[in-house]
Parts: structure tokens; C-alpha cells; sequence
């Protein structure tokens, strides 16, 4: 089964506890939760490592949008803790007990504005990781961080990258540059309810009208792939099928 970093198993009962958490407080953060699953009843055990959610209404990208957006955090401990008086979940300040998880790494020690260092989870449910420790600095800006790669003081560095710095970095000796597809994405967000936005025309013609290989030649260097106007991009090989037609094409 799967353990938390305290030894304890992780079960559905630790699953919902979190899901209906979230139900209770409408967190903005976690609105791809309150705003899909049902208000009368979210979630309902099963068994012991089985959960059933019940949804408004049919929603494709549910187990990436929903599922996978939402923290799991120990049941043992955070329940007691939301129920304290005087208990804000925007200001409470965790405690090194309570940093529990059930990744790969688990908390050792924290310096402010400095580092974080965490320690290989010998009972992680996907086997114990190849590095005994991790340490991680905090560094505030995309400046500091490339300075860090060139001087060595960094092993490694995965993040986004301004495509103006990937040609220096490849003439660097002794930095190996991998690139790949991040799942992220460049989006228009808009409220289809109001005008001219409610109107499906319109949208049609934005998305026409846009010359997506253009962004990616001139804004990103060629480091990127052209989006597309459906729920998913080339990116999520998964998911994605190329032979479906557009939707806005």
C-alpha cells in the first residue's frame, strides 16, 4: 500500500476527508473541485481503498483538472488541527510535524530564505529513490538561477526558461541543456458568457485568426509547439488524437 512519510497508510478515507475539505471551504484555488463534484454528496467510500465521486455532470478532463489538482494530506493530522477554534487554514503556519506527505522526499529541515532539504522516503510505493537527500534553494528570480547553473551551484535546474537564454546555454562547457514539451500552456482565458465572447462566431473567428506557428517562431525562438482551440494539446500524447478534427478549424 501506499504510507504517508509517518508510516501510516494512505486509504480513501484520507482521500475524501481532503475532497470534502475542499467541498466545505470553496477554496478559490481548488474551484475545479467545488464547481464539478456534487454539492448533496461528493464523495462516497466504497472500501478501504476505494472512492466514488459523483460529478454535476458529465466531465472529460475530470481526472486531470479535478482529480489531479487536489493535495492529499494526512487525515490523522490535519483534521484535528482544522478543528481547533482558532484555526485559519490561510494563516496557519505548519509545524515540521505536520509536514507530512507521501512522495518520494520527505522533510528534514528548512532555512528561511535559503533552503529546503528532505530525505529519501525508504517505504515510497514506487521504491526508494536512487538520491539519499535533497536540497533545494531558494533563488527569486529567473536571473538568479541561470548565474547558479554557471557557477555550479546547482546539479540541476528543470524550470522555464526565457527562449532568449537557450542559445548561450548551449555554447556553455559543462552544462547539458535538455529540452522537451512542458505541459504548459499559453491560453486566452475568457468568460463565454458575457459578449462578444458568448457569441460561438466570434470565438471561431479568434481562433482563425491567430497564427499560432508565428508565436512560436518569433516570441519563443522555435521552442514550442503551436496549441490547439480543443481540451487538449498535442502535448498530452495520452489524451490527445490527431486524427479528430478541430473543433474551430
Amino acid at each position: 500500500g501506499v504510507k504517508f512519510h509517518d508510516g501510516v497508510e494512505l486509504t480513501a478515507e484520507d482521500v475524501k476527508w481532503n475532497f470534502d475539505f475542499i467541498m466545505e471551504n470553496n477554496f478559490t484555488r481548488m474551484s475545479n473541485v467545488w464547481q464539478i463534484l456534487s454539492r448533496d454528496k461528493p464523495t462516497e467510500m466504497i472500501d478501504e481503498y476505494t472512492l466514488r465521486f459523483h460529478v454535476k455532470e458529465p466531465y472529460v478532463p475530470f481526472p486531470r483538472n479535478t482529480l489531479g489538482n487536489a493535495y492529499i494530506y494526512p487525515k490523522h493530522i490535519w483534521e484535528p488541527i482544522s478543528q481547533r477554534p482558532d484555526f485559519d487554514w490561510f494563516t496557519y503556519v505548519p509545524t515540521a510535524e505536520d509536514q507530512i506527505g507521501c512522495g518520494p522526499y520527505k522533510y528534514m529541515d528548512y532555512v528561511p530564505n535559503a533552503w529546503y532539504k528532505f530525505e529519501a522516503f525508504d517505504d515510497y510505493w514506487h521504491g526508494k529513490p536512487y538520491l539519499d537527500y535533497l536540497l533545494r534553494p531558494i533563488i527569486t528570480s529567473g536571473d538568479a538561477e541561470l548565474l547558479a547553473v554557471k557557477r555550479g551551484e546547482v546539479d540541476i535546474f528543470t524550470g522555464f526558461l526565457a527562449s532568449e537564454a537557450i542559445p548561450g546555454l548551449l555554447r556553455e562547457e559543462g552544462i547539458g541543456l535538455y529540452l522537451y514539451n512542458n505541459q504548459y500552456m499559453y491560453h486566452w482565458g475568457m468568460n463565454t458568457y458575457k459578449w462578444p465572447f458568448s457569441v460561438k462566431e466570434f470565438r471561431f473567428a479568434l481562433a482563425n485568426a491567430i497564427d499560432k506557428q508565428d508565436i512560436v517562431d518569433t516570441l519563443l525562438l522555435g521552442y514550442g509547439l503551436p496549441g490547439t482551440c480543443g481540451v487538449e494539446a498535442p502535448f498530452f500524447s495520452y489524451w490527445y488524437n490527431p486524427n479528430v478534427p478541430e473543433t474551430y478549424s
